[in-house]
């Protein structure tokens, strides 16, 4: 009853790719390179490491086309309303 949800934060969110699948199934992937890595570097440098190699070797992506987007919006409409019963919050700017 007392939680607080942030309901305004965003995870995970897109707007970028990999160039290549090759790279990304060599930084994502669990393999003998990133093993290696993990041996030799803080966890705070490999975070680091990752962010500038994400800067490097991704790009931005499409903006999403404005009838998907109103497609997914439609098909989650009911989903998000019942999330806002359960939980007693308004969750308007999901919906926009």
């Amino acid at each position: 009853d007392n939680a607080k949800i942030d309901t305004a934060s965003m995870h995970n969110v897109g707007g970028k790719s990999w160039k290549t699948p090759f790279l990304k199934q060599l930084f994502m992937k669990d393999n003998f390179f990133k093993k290696c890595l993990r041996s030799f570097f803080s966890k705070v440098l490999r975070k680091r490491v990752r962010l500038i190699i994400e800067l490097v070797l991704k790009e931005k992506t499409k903006p999403i086309k404005i009838k998907t987007r109103i497609s997914l919006l439609n098909y989650f409409k009911s989903d998000i309303e019942k999330l806002e019963k359960l939980l007693s919050i308004n969750l308007k700017h999901w919906k926009k």
